[in-house]
């Protein structure tokens, strides 16, 4: 491993799967792992080979890149995304979840989320909150770089460790770190059934693709579509 290699996602269930995976890859290599937070870093970066976790996806916003970085960067279908945030956001543990706050009368994020009356209008809330945030920066994202590897959350679930190999060598590893990679990657995949946690979270409610098919009604399919007219076709994924 030659430079320092940078894991951008945008959604919690990629985020711990990459998480565990590149925690476990570092170790094996005895190269650092570090973490950025949404203020910044919470430890000095590396400028030799590194790991680098940026949890929140602002390497280019927040300019923290250098030239010799490479990059992995990972979406998810942004439909999906709400409704994997609205079921996690009703229980987890998350500090952030649990805080008052004036936009919600005094009441927690958990608590107002609660307070809605079914699934569809706790939807609506996360395309109006937590979720509109990830997916903004999705559509923000300068794509279309050579530094980049870019790839979708759906797609490294489907490829059985072949798209994340790719992604491996792209990052700089070579010959046997590529293995050891992929292993780490298989090993935490959730199509191996494997449990992330956040803290004493459990997250992973169903990794599955495409689980909008089933949730999203006309209502539903409206209010995302006001909300995010292009989000769909730039990410690449089905109309409706």
């Amino acid at each position: 491993m030659e430079n320092r290699a940078v894991i951008c996602t945008h959604h919690k269930t990629g985020t711990i799967w990459m998480r565990h995976t590149f925690e476990a890859t570092a170790s094996a290599l005895n190269v650092p792992c570090v973490r950025i937070s949404a203020e910044g870093a919470d430890v000095p970066l590396p400028r030799s080979a590194c790991f680098v976790r940026d949890v929140h996806s602002q390497w280019f916003s927040k300019r923290f890149h250098e030239n010799g970085d490479r990059i992995l960067h990972v979406i998810r279908d942004p439909r999906d995304i709400v409704i994997s945030a609205m079921h996690y956001h009703r229980k987890s543990t998350e500090k952030w979840l649990h805080r008052p706050d004036d936009r919600f009368g005094g009441m927690t994020y958990q608590q107002a989320l609660n307070g809605l009356p079914d699934d569809r209008s706790r939807m609506i809330f996360e395309m109006d909150h937590s979720s509109a945030a990830i997916i903004r920066r999705m559509c923000a994202w300068q794509y279309g770089r050579w530094d980049c590897f870019e790839t979708k959350y759906e797609t490294l679930l489907a490829s059985g460790g072949d798209e994340f190999a790719k992604a491996a060598q792209h990052l700089g590893l070579r010959g046997t770190e590529v293995d050891v990679a992929v292993s780490s990657f298989c090993e935490n995949s959730l199509a191996s059934g494997a449990q992330h946690k956040i803290g004493s979270d459990v997250h992973v409610r169903s990794g599955a693709p495409e689980q909008w098919r089933e949730f999203y009604d006309a209502e539903l399919e409206q209010a995302f579509t006001d909300r995010f007219p292009d989000a769909i076709s730039r990410l690449g994924y089905p109309a409706f």
